[in-house]
């Protein structure tokens, strides 16, 4: 047997070992990757979410999913805040025919409480024998405000319902001491004057009789 004969049948040898075995000659290892995801900034829940920004040292796309879905979600790259509390981000690159999966890459961020704050519209001045105005003040959280009298001698007010007590200066403060979401608002004080009342007609009347 010829040297060259002897070099032909072993490499059709080795042809048909690794067929059987399952390779190709062909087949290569596929090249590692990694994901390098930035930390997220902790976000109040009435702020913007942030956007997560990870990539793959591979160059291809990164997919991301919530594992706190009850404080955020996550369509795309878009953060939907859910509640106050910790959201955690995973960001996961799957491979492709030349890179393997990459390790999947977590960041955590603390949702803080939203920011919530009262509009208290100005109370006119009101003569003591007329309806006391309402009160209407509002909370950006949407959650209802609460009132209290700081001048009960004056004023006094249940729910939204203001009843004068005297003539003089009635304060009303509007809190709203916020919930799980939202974080307490500074109270707003609204003051004016309880000015004194006219004289019903039938006191107009005696007073007339007093004269004659």
């Amino acid at each position: 047997m010829t040297v060259g004969l002897a070099i032909r049948s072993l490499v059709r040898w080795a042809v048909a070992a690794t067929s059987v075995l399952g390779f190709s000659p062909s087949a290569h290892a596929l090249t590692a990757q990694t994901i390098t995801f930035p930390a997220l900034a902790n976000t109040p829940f009435t702020s913007a979410p942030p956007t997560p920004a990870a990539t793959a040292s591979s160059g291809l796309p990164v997919s991301y999913a919530s594992t706190t879905t009850g404080v955020c979600t996550i369509s795309g790259s878009a953060i939907t805040f859910v509640s106050a509390g910790t959201c955690s981000i995973t960001a996961s690159q799957a491979g492709d025919a030349t890179y393997a999966a990459a390790t999947p890459v977590t960041r955590t961020f603390n949702v803080t409480k939203g920011v919530n704050t009262i509009s208290f519209p100005a109370l006119p001045n009101t003569p003591f024998t007329s309806p006391p105005p309402t009160p209407a003040a509002t909370a950006s959280s949407g959650l209802p405000a609460s009132y209290a009298s700081t001048t009960t001698g004056v004023c006094k007010i249940s729910g939204s319902t203001i009843t004068f007590v005297s003539a003089g200066t009635c304060s009303i403060t509007a809190s709203q001491a916020g919930n799980a979401n939202y974080a307490a608002a500074t109270a707003v004080t609204q003051s004016f004057s309880v000015t004194a009342g006219e004289c019903p007609e039938s006191c107009a009347q005696g007073r007339i009789s007093i004269r004659s």
